[in-house]
């Protein structure tokens, strides 16, 4: 779920479409479309809601079924949750008659979900993005099986999905979960890069708009920054907090060509084997230490968490680092924009070495790991699922995408409008919602936006056949994102408002293949898997700090004998019975 994120973005490449992901994710509700115009919003059919069994679409108005409450634990962390005042969350409200109490999880997602294992406390629907953590919780009977739910009130998602809709299915013949953020079959899909190497321009134009192409020529440019440059550090991580670790290596791996998804990587020869024992991360792992080694490498970084990490980026103290480009340069570029400096944070989509033939920044496929899971504590579980069906209809999901303007006009107030372009309709962001994104980094929150994408189905950067109003040509456009300092900077670099399409499809591989490949959580292979992840996280951080080649050499080769020792090498060959069973299967 991009995963992921759902949040707008404002950077050098300035996105209305991308989502924070915590899971990966993560993608949600960024351009949904729906039907009709201003009075489909309110209403198409003045129907309740079907109790009788019916599998057809829940379209009708609820708003005179009595209020209804629900509390959700979501699968990421959520910095500022909307109120229920915000614009989008009330029409929503207005419209159904049911409020969400939306909860964030810490950063550590695993651990909060561990909790209430534990303590058998849940709320009445939880996020669950990893499909073993899913599992822990179907065994202990803390959340349902959904299919009679389905069956009389979800039809308009089982049409959504229609071919796929069996992959849905545990391995016990039940369906537990209903898709979150999930890209309709048939989709046409534009991909924006979300990991990436980040700059600050100022000193990039100083030499000529200078684009590092290698992890050979980045390492030149930190020496010279440090050399020339003493009021930055060269580059900063923030190691101290375990998703930053887990996308900077996701960052690294697609520099080096790698196919990394989850704990496996994808090899050209069709095996799968633990991400460690990968050369190109070990390699990539190697430069950073060398880094650490020349004193490129801000000496805080292993111990250094997100916020402290975030705070000197803003500051102006940091020249590079390495992960999430939303994550990491979001909040710096804003404060920038607000205090008009003459300089960005940019993110580039360097090689490892001249070596690697293709990148591998970006992983897409269908993918429906991730999903809305109602406990048992639920009282009104057909209710939740009348509301959530309805916004998986084309006039739920632009409902609870943003406020629209159906009269054509590009109106203060309205986060989308309805335009015209050769005498087709689509829907296109507002001047008021791109300004209110470049001003302030609590508007969506304010508004409410895509508070309620991760029960829909997910437009971010994607057209499908069923879209009435597919989103704008010119939305593809990221320059109609850019502030003055953001143009002038990639018009430096000679860089077009839509590069990012080719850009994408460039570094993009499809990991629909191995998607969905879990171990059972109680399986030995699953608690191998675990507890060496476990270790890695602190052995890794470790030899990042390393003092000399030899060392970070013998501590890694004695962490992958140890791996071995804990059991890694069987849930390998576990994890490629699966993959080739799974290929067996698919060909019949």
């Amino acid at each position: 779920m991009r995963q992921a994120s759902v949040r707008k973005v404002l950077g050098i490449m300035l996105s209305a479409f991308i989502i924070i992901t915590a899971a990966a994710g993560c993608s949600n509700n960024s351009n949904n479309n729906a039907k009709g115009d201003a009075a489909q919003q309110t209403s198409e059919s003045n129907g309740a809601a079907n109790t009788e069994g019916n599998a057809a679409a829940q379209a009708g108005d609820m708003s005179a079924l009595p209020d209804a409450e629900f509390s959700v634990m979501l699968g990421w962390n959520v910095p500022q949750l909307a109120s229920q005042d915000a614009p989008v969350v009330k029409q929503v409200y207005d419209k159904t008659k049911v409020r969400l109490n939306l909860e964030s999880p810490p950063a550590n997602v695993d651990e909060k979900l561990n909790i209430m294992l534990a303590s058998g406390e849940m709320t009445d629907a939880i996020v669950i993005n990893n499909p073993s953590m899913a599992q822990k919780f179907i065994d202990a009977g803390y959340v349902i099986p959904l299919d009679e739910l389905f069956d009389k009130y979800g039809g308009q998602i089982k049409e959504n999905l229609n071919s796929v809709w069996g992959q849905l299915k545990n391995e016990d013949g039940k369906i537990y979960k209903i898709p979150s953020g999930y890209i309709l079959p048939g989709a046409d899909r534009m991909l924006e890069t979300g990991y990436s190497f980040q700059f600050l321009t100022n000193v990039l134009e100083a030499k000529g708009w200078y684009k590092p192409q290698t992890f050979d020529e980045l390492t030149a440019l930190l020496q010279e920054v440090k050399e020339k440059y003493p009021q930055y550090i060269p580059m900063s991580l923030a190691l101290g907090t375990e998703s930053f670790f887990t996308n900077m290596v996701k960052t690294l791996a697609g520099a080096e060509g790698v196919r990394l998804y989850n704990d496996y990587v994808w090899t050209p020869d069709d095996k799968l084997i633990y991400k460690y024992k990968d050369a190109g991360i070990r390699d990539s792992l190697k430069w950073l230490n060398q880094l650490y080694q020349q004193g490129l490498l801000d000496e805080e970084s292993a111990v250094q968490n997100i916020d402290g990490f975030k705070a000197k980026m803003a500051s102006e103290k940091v020249f590079s680092s390495i992960g999430s480009w939303f994550d990491n340069m979001y909040e710096a570029n804003s404060i920038f924009t607000q205090d008009k400096k003459p300089f960005r944070f940019k993110y580039f989509l360097l090689k490892g070495n001249p070596e690697v033939a293709k990148t591998t920044y970006d992983a897409y496929g269908a993918n429906y790991d991730s999903g809305v899971y109602i406990s048992s504590k639920m009282k009104d579980p057909e209710r939740f699922m009348q509301f959530v069906n309805y916004l998986n209809t084309q006039e739920g999901n632009l409902l609870q995408k943003g406020v629209v303007n159906f009269d054509g006009e590009d109106k203060d107030g309205y986060d989308y409008f309805i335009t015209e372009e050769e005498g087709k309709k689509y829907i296109k962001s507002t001047t008021f919602q791109v300004n209110g994104w470049q001003n302030d980094e609590l508007f969506a929150s304010k508004r409410g936006l895509n508070t309620f994408g991760f029960l829909t189905f997910s437009t971010d950067m994607n057209d499908h056949p069923s879209f009435t109003y597919q989103m704008s040509r010119k939305e593809l456009d990221f320059s109609m994102w850019w502030d003055d300092e953001t143009k002038r900077a990639n018009e430096g670099y000679g860089e077009k408002g839509t590069d990012w399409i080719e850009e994408g499809r460039s570094t993009g591989w499809d990991y629909t293949d191995i998607a969905g490949l879990n171990f059972k959580p109680e399986s030995a292979e699953y608690i191998a898997t675990t507890k060496v992840n476990q270790l890695s996280y602190n052995t890794i951080v470790k030899l990042i700090l390393s003092a000399s080649d030899a060392e970070f050499d013998k501590g890694y080769d004695e962490f992958l004998k140890k791996a071995d020792d804990m059991g890694i090498g069987q849930a390998e060959a576990a994890m490629n019975q699966m993959y080739q069973d799974r290929k067996a299967e698919w060909k019949q």
